[in-house]
């Protein structure tokens, strides 16, 4: 079975790519100062924890495009609703 990295990487590649028009690229031990964090716990076959981090401005970028709205009008709900759905886009793949 592959390594859950090599799952994980490109299809949260892909996710960035196909909802947010947005290149992403994994950056292994990135020291990122995260404001939003998503977080999957998995059980199964397959266990572990799915976490997804941003810092707030591009966390406002992707909930933007997610609701299309002007990042301005981004709630703090909208942000928290956004990178949750990612996380469970990234989780569910």
């Amino acid at each position: 079975m592959k390594a859950l990295q090599e799952v994980l990487e490109p299809t949260i590649i892909d996710i960035w790519s196909s909802l947010f028009s947005l290149d992403a690229v994994a950056e292994q031990g990135a020291d990122l100062t995260a404001t939003y964090v998503g977080c999957v716990h998995l059980a199964g076959v397959v266990s572990g924890t799915i976490v997804i981090q941003c810092e707030a401005l591009l966390a406002r970028l992707v909930a933007a495009r997610m609701f299309d709205i002007a990042q301005d009008e981004a709630s703090e709900g909208d942000i928290r609703d956004a990178i949750g759905e990612i996380t469970n886009i990234a989780a569910g793949n």
